[in-house]
């Protein structure tokens, strides 16, 4: 077995149990990534933020208001980050379908 040599965050943007992790705040997304990439420079991590539209047809898809501003909040926030973390990647996802 592998000896650990750094915590694990308790709370991060990776996946639990097979779902996507949704914190509520844009700034723990963004902690939580400069944690992880601190790991080790050698790391490579790829975020994506997923878009379902604009506004009211992401908030309608999403069936949260105000979560729109949040994914681009997160966006804004990952992208200043990766500016500054050259083992960062940030992205944007959007898939096509009749609701959106």
């Amino acid at each position: 077995m592998r000896e650990r040599h750094h915590p694990v965050p308790q709370r991060s943007a990776h996946r639990r149990r097979g779902r996507p992790v949704r914190p509520r705040w844009p700034e723990e997304i963004a902690r939580a990534a400069q944690t992880i990439c601190g790991f080790d420079p050698d790391l490579s991590l790829g975020l994506t933020v997923s878009l379902d539209g604009f506004r009211a047809d992401h908030d309608h898809v999403r069936k949260v208001t105000g979560l729109y501003d949040r994914a681009i909040a997160t966006l804004e926030n990952l992208l200043a980050l990766a500016r500054a973390t050259p083992n960062l990647t940030v992205g944007v996802t959007t898939v096509f379908m009749h609701d959106n």
